[in-house]
Protein backbone atom coordinates (compact mmCIF):
# COMPACT_ATOMS: atom_id res chain seq x y z
CA UNK A 1 0.00 0.00 0.00
CA UNK A 2 1.44 3.55 -1.03
CA UNK A 3 -0.59 6.49 0.75
CA UNK A 4 -2.35 7.41 4.15
CA UNK A 5 -4.60 5.04 6.28
CA UNK A 6 -6.52 5.66 9.36
CA UNK A 7 -8.45 2.87 11.27
CA UNK A 8 -8.96 1.83 14.90
CA UNK A 9 -6.46 -1.02 13.97
CA UNK A 10 -3.72 -1.62 11.62
CA UNK A 11 -2.29 -4.55 11.37
CA UNK A 12 0.44 -4.50 8.91
CA UNK A 13 1.69 -7.94 7.20
CA UNK A 14 3.04 -7.01 4.11
CA UNK A 15 4.27 -3.30 2.42
CA UNK A 16 3.31 -0.34 3.34
CA UNK A 17 5.11 3.46 2.44
CA UNK A 18 3.42 6.44 4.05
CA UNK A 19 1.63 7.77 7.10
CA UNK A 20 -0.26 5.58 9.77
CA UNK A 21 -3.23 7.23 12.12
CA UNK A 22 -3.94 5.01 14.41
CA UNK A 23 -5.19 3.96 17.76
CA UNK A 24 -3.21 0.92 17.87
CA UNK A 25 -0.47 -0.44 15.09
CA UNK A 26 0.88 -4.45 15.01
CA UNK A 27 3.66 -4.48 12.42
CA UNK A 28 3.58 -8.80 11.95
CA UNK A 29 7.03 -10.60 11.24
CA UNK A 30 6.48 -10.25 6.80
CA UNK A 31 5.46 -6.49 7.74
CA UNK A 32 7.52 -3.38 6.51
CA UNK A 33 6.35 0.05 7.35
CA UNK A 34 8.18 3.10 5.81
CA UNK A 35 7.17 6.73 6.74
CA UNK A 36 5.23 8.01 9.62
CA UNK A 37 3.09 6.19 12.22
CA UNK A 38 0.71 8.23 14.65
CA UNK A 39 -0.48 6.24 17.15
CA UNK A 40 0.01 5.36 21.38
CA UNK A 41 0.01 1.85 20.79
CA UNK A 42 2.66 0.24 18.73
CA UNK A 43 3.66 -3.52 18.54
CA UNK A 44 6.54 -4.68 15.86
CA UNK A 45 6.85 -8.43 16.14
CA UNK A 46 10.32 -10.09 15.26
CA UNK A 47 11.45 -9.88 11.63
CA UNK A 48 8.74 -7.19 11.63
CA UNK A 49 10.21 -3.73 9.98
CA UNK A 50 9.65 -0.16 10.63
CA UNK A 51 11.57 2.87 9.13
CA UNK A 52 10.65 6.44 9.97
CA UNK A 53 9.53 8.00 13.30
CA UNK A 54 6.06 8.07 15.69
CA UNK A 55 4.05 10.38 16.78
CA UNK A 56 1.64 10.49 19.13
CA UNK A 57 -2.12 9.91 18.23
CA UNK A 58 -4.26 12.51 19.11
CA UNK A 59 -8.58 11.66 18.92
CA UNK A 60 -9.49 15.45 18.49
CA UNK A 61 -6.98 16.49 16.10
CA UNK A 62 -6.02 16.21 12.23
CA UNK A 63 -4.74 12.80 12.39
CA UNK A 64 -8.11 11.26 13.89
CA UNK A 65 -9.84 8.15 11.92
CA UNK A 66 -12.93 9.34 10.37
CA UNK A 67 -15.85 7.60 12.67
CA UNK A 68 -16.78 4.53 10.09
CA UNK A 69 -12.64 3.73 9.89
CA UNK A 70 -13.06 0.21 12.23
CA UNK A 71 -9.79 -2.01 10.92
CA UNK A 72 -7.14 -2.07 8.95
CA UNK A 73 -5.48 -4.89 7.27
CA UNK A 74 -2.81 -4.90 5.43
CA UNK A 75 -1.56 -8.54 3.58
CA UNK A 76 0.95 -9.07 0.94
CA UNK A 77 -0.83 -10.20 -1.89
CA UNK A 78 0.95 -13.05 -2.76
CA UNK A 79 1.68 -15.77 -0.30
CA UNK A 80 5.32 -16.52 -0.81
CA UNK A 81 6.65 -15.03 2.69
CA UNK A 82 4.12 -16.52 4.93
CA UNK A 83 5.17 -20.03 6.83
Amino acid sequence: MVGDGYAKLVIVNGRVEGALHAEAVEILRHGAVSGTIFTDDLSIERGGKFNGETLPYAVDGDNAPSHESISESIDEQDGDNRD
